[in-house]
């Protein structure tokens, strides 16, 4: 029997999703599978601190940490592509170590970590792909192709839970948007922030249960 892996990209704004992401957590830790995580929210502290110690001995971390703030909202629009590509990127090595004739791998993306998630079933053999909260549609800068450009060529499973309310993309709203065949929609009574009520984690749960069976 092949051993399960299950790859899970966050959301970009981890802190946003810290409480979900922890019961998210307690919950695939019973099903017998390893669990991988990618998060691309990391501190600069956390990632370089040796860069910040000598900044912060100069007295300039803070007041550059603050203006790269101000500046990265117009730009917005453009890094969240470039940050795609990025987690993409670092993925790669990692999955390509894998034995594909001895692991089914699952990876399961959150919100901007589900494109991730759907461009890398792309490149490697995936058992499935579980999005929850699929940015199709930025509620701001509206339809990108590069969110939606490579739903029409899956082929692979693809479980996609969507909020009723989701500003992204609720299911009602993205009927006209081409998807192949293997990729389900499946509406859940929440939004993008995917805070779920009882019925609805027991409702999501009891299908993530199915599909990692």
């Amino acid at each position: 029997m092949k051993r399960k892996v299950l790859l899970i990209c966050g959301r970009e704004n981890r802190s946003a999703d810290a409480l979900f992401h922890s019961q998210l957590m307690a919950y695939v830790k019973s099903f017998d599978l390893s669990v991988m995580e990618n998060l691309s929210e990391m501190p600069i502290e956390a990632r370089s601190p040796q860069l910040v110690r000598f900044l912060t001995y100069f007295g300039v971390f803070n007041i550059l940490r603050t203006t790269l703030y101000l500046f990265r909202a117009p730009f917005e629009r453009y890094l969240g592509k470039k940050n795609v590509e990025a987690r993409i990127l670092q993925l790669r090595p990692t999955l390509r170590q894998l034995d594909c004739d001895q692991v089914d791998l699952y990876i399961l993306g959150r919100s901007a970590g589900a494109l991730v998630a759907s461009r890398l079933a792309m490149e490697f053999p995936v058992k499935a792909v579980i999005a929850l909260g699929y940015p199709f549609i930025h509620p701001v800068f509206g339809m990108q192709s590069y969110r939606v450009k490579y739903l029409p060529r899956m082929r692979q499973a693809m479980y996609v839970f969507q909020g009723i309310r989701d500003a992204y993309g609720a299911p009602e709203k993205i009927s006209s948007i081409p998807m192949a065949s293997y990729v389900h929609i499946i509406p859940l009574n929440t939004d993008h922030s995917f805070v779920l009520d009882d019925a609805s984690w027991e409702e999501f749960t009891s299908q993530l249960a199915v599909i990692l069976s």
